[in-house]
């Protein structure tokens, strides 16, 4: 489990939507982010973990701010349920326009980043 300390973790996930070449190889993109969300600590505590998520292939798109959910629903349960929701994307690729999003719409007071906590993106 990774734990994010007292200062707690604002994590964005960023989501190549490009990055399989079929629907059979985004089944496994999709099972590996699962198996990494299960593990990450996410609640709603001051120390616990908030994951964002951007969607991203020729363009990008914000899927999930860190202050979309509320309370009870800051949970690996629920941030899945937006994860299943990225539909694969065959095509052209462009990280910096996520990257971008990331540092705009998400890491932002309106995007729901916690003064204070550390802020990263994978």
């Amino acid at each position: 489990m990774i734990f994010s300390g007292e200062t707690g973790l604002d994590l964005a996930i960023l989501i190549d939507r490009s990055l399989a070449k079929d629907a059979g190889r985004w089944r496994w993109v999709l099972y590996y982010l699962r198996n990494f969300v299960n593990n990450l600590g996410i609640s709603p505590t001051a120390e616990g973990t908030r994951v964002g998520l951007i969607g991203f292939d020729g363009s990008a798109s914000v899927v999930l701010t860190f202050n979309q959910l509320r309370n009870d629903q800051i949970n690996a349960a629920e941030v899945l349920r937006y994860i299943n929701g990225i539909r694969f994307q065959a095509g052209y690729r462009n990280p910096v326009n996520a990257l971008r999003l990331a540092r705009t719409r998400l890491f932002t007071v309106s995007g729901g980043a916690r003064i204070g906590s550390r802020r990263v993106s994978f």
